[in-house]
């Protein structure tokens, strides 16, 4: 009766914590947007449980080919927390904490989702759009996803391909899930991995050199993957322009208005034909993703923009795109931390040439432990099984 009395009393009280943290993060007093309260939690929101065998049925529902076997039932929450936009202003975001109970000494996996333009398909709505990160969990992995600025809780044109917002969210949200295990006793190992794919692929990259060169000894990584990202954004969007159709046109358009919002270029009629210069910001309302964007847009690349606008583009003349394009190609550094780059070689939605730049370029930045892992045949669709299981069985040889 006593012991029962005691492990009530501390439940109570651990509840109790939790409330009075969320209170005073919800307070309404103005706050600066410096490194002070980047990451701070704001709220956190229990989603839903899944038991192990739960876990196994509905992987093997969904076909989801990973390589795991369930052991710990998942909790989910649904947290916001703090972090600054691509003008250095003070926002809220919002991401999923996957954790397994019951695990003791976890390592923390940041998973980097891909591109969607659909404000509620993340992981902090419905947990089953990162079924990855549910598989990991149950294998004893404490799992943060960050849903990115523009999506989830947040209402701004999601800022696709930038760099720094980009690399702010992952970093924040892991701060916010860190000061959530501290809060609930969650017991972590202390090592942190970064793994994404398309642009999650992109966005671990960036996060990586973000980390290493600021935040090294707050968040100690050991091992990074990314997956088929757009890494160098110059030579890719050329290579798209160049073509006569490309068939995921929502992508090149998702990169021409973030930069058009992050830059403040106020020039869509001049880059896109009559009327998609006005019908293309209605589609990126955050209703839609971006395979329903695709869908409605012509394919044709010389239907879809202004052909001046492509010629000036190729010729090098567009330099207000193409300095932003290169200001958010984050090439120029030699990472630290155990990289490997996945890619299928017949990838032509995000071009496996990307992986192979990326590579080059660090390794001759002084870059030595780096690994081009080439999934072969592979395109951006049949390539999401093979880059994960490799990158995961890599993971769990360092955890």
């Amino acid at each position: 009766m006593y012991k029962k009395f005691i492990f009530l009393f501390i439940s109570i009280l651990k509840t109790c914590i939790i409330i009075i943290f969320i209170s005073g993060c919800d307070s309404d007093d103005p706050i600066s947007p410096t490194n002070q309260y980047r990451g701070r939690l704001v709220s956190v929101k229990f989603m839903e449980s899944f038991s192990p065998v739960l876990i196994s049925q509905a992987l093997t529902e969904y076909d989801f080919d990973l390589a795991v076997v369930p052991k710990y039932q998942v909790d989910i929450y649904s947290i916001t927390y703090e972090t600054v936009d691509a003008h250095n202003n003070y926002t809220i975001a919002s991401g999923a904490f996957f954790m397994p109970k019951g695990a003791l000494n976890s390592p923390i996996l940041s998973v980097q989702h891909g591109a969607t333009a659909k404000r509620n398909a993340v992981a902090s709505v419905d947990a089953l759009n990162s079924m990855e990160s549910i598989a990991v969990c149950s294998e004893g992995w404490v799992v943060c996803v960050p849903d990115y600025l523009g999506l989830g809780v947040s209402t701004i044109l999601h800022p696709y391909l930038h760099a720094k917002s980009s690399a702010n969210c992952v970093i924040d949200l892991l701060r916010a899930c860190k000061e959530f295990c501290k809060i609930n006793f969650i017991s972590l190992s202390g090592k942190y991995f970064l793994a994404g794919y398309s642009e999650g692929g992109y966005v671990t990259f960036v996060a990586q050199k973000e980390i290493e060169q600021k935040y090294g000894l707050e968040i100690p990584l050991v091992a990074v993957a990314p997956m088929a990202g757009p890494y160098d954004l110059v030579t890719s969007s050329k290579d798209y322009f160049s073509q006569i159709t490309y068939d995921y046109p929502a992508y090149l358009c998702f990169t021409v208005l973030s930069y058009n919002y992050i830059y403040y270029y106020n020039n869509l009629d001049r880059i896109f034909n009559i009327p998609y210069n006005t019908t293309v910001p209605q589609l990126f309302d955050g209703s839609k993703d971006t395979d329903e964007i695709s869908a409605i847009l012509p394919h044709t690349i010389s239907s879809l923009f202004d052909t001046n606008f492509v010629k000036s583009f190729l010729n090098g003349s567009e330099t207000e795109l193409l300095s932003a394009l290169q200001s958010n190609t984050w090439l120029d550094w030699t990472p630290k931390t155990p990289l490997k780059l996945y890619h299928g070689n017949a990838d032509v939605t995000v071009p496996y040439k990307n992986a192979i730049t990326a590579f080059n370029r660090l390794k001759s930045n002084g870059a030595t432990n780096i690994e081009l892992v080439t999934i072969e045949g592979g395109t951006h669709y049949t390539s999401v099984f093979p880059c994960l299981n490799a990158a995961y069985s890599w993971f769990k040889t360092l955890k």
